[in-house]
């Protein structure tokens, strides 16, 4: 997890990471191998949430869950939404989820 203050260069380093961005200086360590000199396979480890959730807000939080062809075991699927506490929002549209529920609605695709 990444914290920091506003305008402290989270998203920067973060868009960096990714491939997103280039950096201007500096570098960027993962395993501790520098980035320039690994395969991008790297980035199959990394997960990025940023503002827009890219859910489809008209349908239920489960359909966006279970539509995702990334979704593997439905066991591991319900310990992450019980985890969550997402149980009693699975069947709502996600446009009337709060911010959190559907960041952790998210958080289940990953």
């Amino acid at each position: 997890m990444i914290k920091g203050a506003n305008g402290s260069g989270k998203t920067s380093l973060i868009r960096s990471i990714c491939g997103f961005t280039e950096l201007s200086e500096g570098h960027i360590k993962w395993n501790q191998l520098s980035i320039d000199d690994i395969d991008s396979s790297f980035q199959n480890e990394i997960a990025y949430l940023g503002h827009k959730n890219g859910l489809i807000n008209e349908i239920s939080a489960i359909d966006n869950i279970t539509m995702n062809p990334n979704v593997g075991d439905l066991n591991e699927l319900n310990d992450l939404v019980s985890g969550f506490n997402l149980d009693s929002v699975l069947d709502k549209p996600v446009e009337i989820l709060s911010s959190g529920q559907a960041k952790k609605t998210l958080l289940s695709l990953v």
